[in-house]
């Protein structure tokens, strides 16, 4: 036999379905085989889904279901119980955390005002000071003579104005503290408004202490600012006015 009696043609064809032909039976045959075992699991589950449970393990299910119902509405009211003691926990702390706020501010504000307030007086105070250096010096001479006078002489003055003597008598033996606390020259200060009128102009008001108790008008200021002080005269309009309080004082002191 000859190397061309020899049929190549078979063993060709045969190679070349086996490389090309067969993997693609092969992936054939692994589709049906994949599809076949997904049809038995349907056809098992639709079997298994119409057959009924036994009563034992339904009734099983049903109480397991409703003790986790039961604990699940459980936590659900447990998480909206902290979530409502937070929320008004939160307002609490809003609301507090609020008012120290305005409360630190208000005081910083008032701090600062006082502060200010405090500067400003002591500059104006200064200034004035410097301005009215040699009046200031000879008004407080003037008032510590006065105020010397007024010690020597102090039961005789009182002596020689019944009027003053059994008004300062009267408010030594008071019970009510501010009347108790009144200066002679007080006093006198308010004499004037009982003797002549409730409302008195500055300069009359300075007149009438000179004219009746011998008064300086430096001394007359003073003693009128510490009766305005304690809310028992009063200035309005550039006079001088006796308030309510001081209405009530005066009957007290005089009456």
């Amino acid at each position: 036999m000859s190397w061309g009696d020899v049929n190549y043609e078979y063993p060709l064809y045969f190679a070349l379905a086996y490389v090309f032909l067969f993997p693609i039976a092969t992936a054939v045959f692994y589709a049906v085989t994949l599809w076949y075992k997904v049809l038995m699991n349907w056809i098992q589950q639709k079997i298994q889904d119409k057959t009924p449970l036994p009563q034992e393990k339904a009734n099983k299910i049903i109480k397991e279901n409703i003790r986790l119902e039961l604990e699940h509405n459980k936590i659900v009211e447990e998480l909206e119980k902290i979530k409502q003691d937070y929320s008004i926990r939160e307002s609490a702390l809003t609301i507090q955390y609020a008012d120290k706020e305005k409360e630190f501010d208000k005081r910083v504000d008032e701090e600062v005002q006082k502060q200010t307030h405090k500067i400003n007086s002591e500059l104006h105070k200064t200034n004035t000071i410097l301005v009215d250096k040699d009046n200031t010096i000879e008004a407080l001479h003037e008032e510590i003579n006065e105020l010397k006078k007024t010690i020597t002489q102090l039961k005789s003055i009182t002596e020689e104005v019944p009027l003053i003597d059994t008004a300062y008598k009267r408010a030594k033996n008071s019970k009510n503290q501010l009347v108790n606390n009144l200066t002679i020259d007080q006093i006198k200060i308010l004499a004037i408004f009982y003797n002549h009128d409730s409302v008195i102009s500055i300069n009359n008001l300075k007149y009438y202490a000179n004219q009746d108790f011998k008064l300086s008008k430096t001394l007359v200021e003073s003693r009128f600012k510490e009766l305005s002080d304690i809310g028992l005269v009063a200035v309005d309009g550039g006079n001088c006015k006796i308030t309510q309080s001081g209405k009530e004082i005066l009957e007290i002191l005089f009456n």
